[in-house]
């Protein structure tokens, strides 16, 4: 922490104290039964068993990619707000209609949305995700724009009605549409924001950090996943295609939550783009009934 210029006193220092406790508890316990760190990460991600990790970080912390820890590397973890965040996002969506709640029905595979290098200048990444969503569009009904940009209308009608939208592309998308029109929605879906720092939230003095990602959890978006710093298109479209492909094929009890960190280890520098995805929000599986 304080190689990063980040405060190394108090509350951050007990933090980093029982982090380390915890993973020295773990490599103990690997050593004795055998288990190697490798073969904890080549481990079929539907049948891990761990519950959840919930990171609730400060403005300073929330830089950081925890996520890429050795003992959370194949751990389902997601980032939250706040704690109050975690424990009203299911009682409002209920409210707002038990009949289609994401959290307990899942997402609906027929309802998404993709938008492939709506700049028309990552020749590369269409050649290489384009198979990918059209072979999901065909066999769940997806409607989508490559090389083509929607405009800010079309894009906020997409965000409300569907329960998943995929964005591969520069940035978060701000060129496609304005921060406060996000929080304006009344109803946000699920987001896959893959371009470079889409997932960065910029410090704000003493107020709370900014970005897309913030615009997004206040708009009710119940999964996000993004990136914190900048990525090489052909590492991120590797990770992109492996999420897309363990989420909608896998398990009907395999999470989006669980499946970013199974895919992390699809790319070729996994210590810089594979620690790039940050997940956002609550575990989320899919609805693959008529829901």
């Amino acid at each position: 922490l304080a190689d990063l210029g980040l405060s190394a006193t108090g509350l951050k220092n007990d933090l980093v104290g029982r982090l380390s406790e915890a993973l020295d508890t773990r490599s103990a316990e690997a050593e004795t039964t055998g288990k190697t760190g490798a073969g904890a990460q080549n481990a079929d991600p539907g049948s891990c068993t761990r519950s959840p990790v919930v990171l609730i970080l400060d403005e300073e912390l929330q830089r950081l990619p925890w996520e890429g820890l050795a003992f959370l590397r194949s751990a389902p973890v997601s980032r939250a707000p706040s704690l109050s965040y975690v424990l009203s996002r299911g009682q409002l969506e209920e409210a707002q209609n038990a009949a289609q709640n994401r959290f307990t029905k899942g997402v609906r595979l027929s309802k998404g949305f993709f938008m492939l290098d709506p700049e028309s200048n990552l020749q590369r990444t269409q050649s290489f995700l384009g198979p990918t969503l059209n072979d999901i569009s065909q066999r769940f009904g997806w409607t989508g724009l490559t090389g083509k940009a929607p405009s800010e209308e079309k894009l906020r009608k997409e965000l409300f009605e569907q329960d998943l939208v995929v964005y591969c592309g520069h940035g978060a998308g701000e060129r496609l549409i304005r921060r406060e029109v996000i929080d304006k929605l009344p109803r946000c879906a699920a987001v896959l924001l893959m371009g470079c720092s889409s997932g960065h939230l910029h410090l704000d003095g003493e107020f709370e950090p900014t970005g897309m990602a913030a615009a997004f959890m206040r708009a009710g978006c119940p999964a996000l996943v993004a990136n914190l710093w900048d990525v090489t298109d052909r590492d991120i479209d590797l990770f992109t295609e492996e999420v897309l492909n363990t989420w909608t094929k896998g398990a009907e009890n395999m999470s989006l939550l669980r499946a970013v960190p199974s895919s992390r280890g699809k790319c070729k520098f996994q210590g810089l783009t594979g620690c790039a995805p940050v997940y956002y929000g609550l575990p989320l599986l899919i609805c693959r009934a008529d829901c």
